[in-house]
């Protein structure tokens, strides 16, 4: 039993299986817990400690890291426990995790924005997001725990690989599609989720990023309710071809909802006023708005504001409300 699990076997990287029974091997000795596998009738069979993961890594990284803080709490009581495998172990993780992070697949992202599927980007982004940032949240625990044991019995292995790893680390950041991120979130009309991702951005990457900036600056006007001045922000960056088609289309529909504010919230209006909350001239936003049945005063250059009809609520004739009754009734008995 010793000879198991001083796991000596780990002469090179370990794959998800072997890692698996390497934290299984340690749970069969009872020097560990975790609710985590409450759900897993663990009997000794690895494979099946392997298969409940699916390989996956964060998973095989979190027991690990489980077991062996546990280790050390008992290790006054199991000091034949050798951990020459550990580094080994936690830096293939961590080169896995930057494999992972290179190969982050973008396309469902180019999907959205060729299909005009505008409204699903926040989301999509979302998502690739936490996927990016657990695999950097691994990598922490790797570089942590492989620093942690790299100063014990087994010298052999050098603790600069460790640093290289940390300082390394899983740069998703720097190739990060922030700007689509924060118009998507804009454009699905969350300024909440475009601050908080605003703040999340290093500093370092907004010095460097002018179009993300810019992009920020319409999501400040929204949330200072700075209407005109969104409109300005739009207009006063010239954007890169990709976040342009993103830009146009929020803009389209922003015009769209200024326009409904002003014909629900005015009965008459300055011209003025609506180029303002428009975004266009004065000229274009009286075109615009008579074209949807707005009357013009010029004498007074007033613009006297049609009301959208009021649906009005269609009232559930009595027969068919019976007849519905009787229907479930049948359904229930």
């Amino acid at each position: 039993m010793r000879e198991i699990i001083s796991m000596q076997a780990f002469k090179g990287p370990c794959s998800s299986i072997e890692v698996a029974e390497a934290i299984a091997v340690l749970k069969g000795a009872e020097l560990a817990t975790s609710k985590s596998w409450s759900k897993v009738m663990f009997e000794g069979d690895c494979l099946n400690v392997s298969k409940a993961l699916n390989g996956d890594f964060d998973a095989l990284l979190w027991e690990a890291h489980t077991v062996i803080a546990a280790t050390i709490a008992s290790s006054s009581k199991f000091e034949f426990v050798s951990f020459e495998w550990i580094p080994r172990m936690f830096n293939e993780v961590a080169h896995q995790a930057r494999l992972n992070t290179a190969a982050m697949d973008f396309s469902s992202l180019s999907e959205a924005l060729e299909s005009k599927s505008y409204g699903k980007i926040a989301d999509i982004c979302d998502n690739l997001m936490l996927q990016a940032l657990s695999l950097s949240l691994s990598l922490s625990l790797c570089v942590s725990l492989s620093l942690l044991f790299s100063y014990s019995s087994f010298s052999h292995f050098p603790l600069s690989t460790s640093v290289q790893v940390a300082a390394e680390g899983v740069a998703f950041q720097d190739e990060w599609p922030y700007a689509i991120h924060l118009l998507g979130h804009i454009y699905s009309d969350d300024t909440n989720s475009a601050r908080f991702l605003w703040k999340s951005i290093p500093a370092a990457i907004k010095e460097s990023q002018p179009e993300l900036v810019a992009a920020w600056k319409i999501g400040q006007k929204l949330w200072m309710r700075d209407y005109g001045g969104v409109h300005e922000a739009i207009r006063g960056f010239d954007w890169s071809l990709q976040v342009q088609v993103l830009v146009a289309a929020f803009s389209e529909l922003y015009t769209k909802k200024m326009f409904q504010l002003l014909q629900s919230a005015y009965s008459t209006i300055s011209i003025q006023d609506t180029a303002l909350f428009l975004g266009m001239s004065e000229e274009n936003a009286t075109n615009y708005v008579i074209q949807q049945g707005w009357i013009l005063d010029p004498a007074s250059q007033m613009l006297t504001v049609k009301k959208q009809q009021i649906v009005k609520e269609q009232k559930l004739d009595p027969s068919k409300l019976q007849n519905l009754t009787e229907y479930v009734f049948y359904l229930e008995h």
